[in-house]
This record gives C-alpha cells, structure tokens and sequence, in this order.
C-alpha cells in the first residue's frame, strides 16, 4: 500500500472526513480519517491553525517536525492497517511543541488509529 505526504486529497473528501470521520483526540493534536475512495492510497493532511499559531515561520516548522515523524514512521503505521485511509492531522496547542514529545504524542495517536481501525474490520 502506498502513502503520500505530498499529494493532494480531494476538498470534496476533506469536507466528508470534517462531517462524518472518526476522531481521535491526544493534548496537542487531532486525528480525524475515514476510508479512502482508491484502493491503493493513503494520504496525509497536516493542519496548524493561523489562530492558534500566528508565525508562518512557527507554523511551517510545526508541518516538518510533523511530516518527518510520518516519514520516518510511515511503513510500521501502513503494515499494521489494512486498507487504505485518509488522514487528517490538526495541531491544536498555542505554542511551538518539542520534538520528543511530540513523536511519543503523535506515536501514541496512530497506535489509537491502529486498534481503531483494526476494530471496526
């Protein structure tokens, strides 16, 4: 199953994965998806909100940090789900998060996606 941080996904979709996506939630992120329409697929959105966060330096460094943990962790998190699903990433703090923390946060979220997903099949 492929993945992709770099393509775009559908604003039909994103509007459909807003109303009825499942929902995960951890203290600084939340995880939204729903199944994904092509069968071979698995995309990834990131989200810091302009209100939240004001520096576009500020937002940008938080979507790295973010997509690099996706990257480094993408092949352990699609072998363990087994169809393909879209994903929507929203950081939800007012401040810059430390790394560290925010790999074990984020980890910790898409183990919660694993059993989640797992359980409905």
């Amino acid at each position: 199953m492929n993945s992709s941080l770099n393509t775009k996904i559908p604003k039909k979709t994103i509007q459909n994965i807003y109303k009825s996506g499942a929902k995960i939630y951890s203290n600084s992120l939340m995880l939204m998806w729903k199944d994904a329409e092509q069968l071979n697929s698995s995309k990834i959105l990131i989200s810091v909100s302009k209100k939240r966060i004001k520096k576009a330096v500020d937002r940008n460094y938080i979507k790295r940090i973010i997509r690099e943990i996706c990257r480094t962790k993408n092949n352990n998190i699609l072998s363990a789900i087994s169809k393909p699903i879209y994903f929507i990433l929203i950081y939800n703090k007012t401040t810059k998060p430390e790394f560290n923390k925010l790999k074990t946060e984020l980890l910790n979220l898409f183990q919660n996606l694993i059993d989640a997903v797992n359980e409905n099949n």
